[in-house]
């Protein structure tokens, strides 16, 4: 079994600030925990696990901004 936990934070301003009404901000991190897949070396040699299924990242920080004008 493999889980991880995902954040993410979204505030989108109205007109409480002028010049930033009709914009979004999205702060966000996928794998807070950092969890790697279940290792295989005798299946998956690169990195001995499969990053196909669970990915080679690990810990991931974002940031999205979006306006409309």
């Amino acid at each position: 079994s493999f889980n991880t936990v995902d954040l993410l934070f979204s505030k989108t301003f109205g007109t409480e600030i002028p010049y930033l009404a009709g914009a979004k901000i999205t702060l966000g991190v996928n794998n807070l925990f950092n969890r790697f897949g279940n290792l295989d070396p005798n299946t998956f040699t690169d990195s001995n696990v499969d990053t196909g299924t669970f990915g080679a990242i690990g810990r991931f920080f974002y940031v999205d901004a979006k306006i409309k004008f």
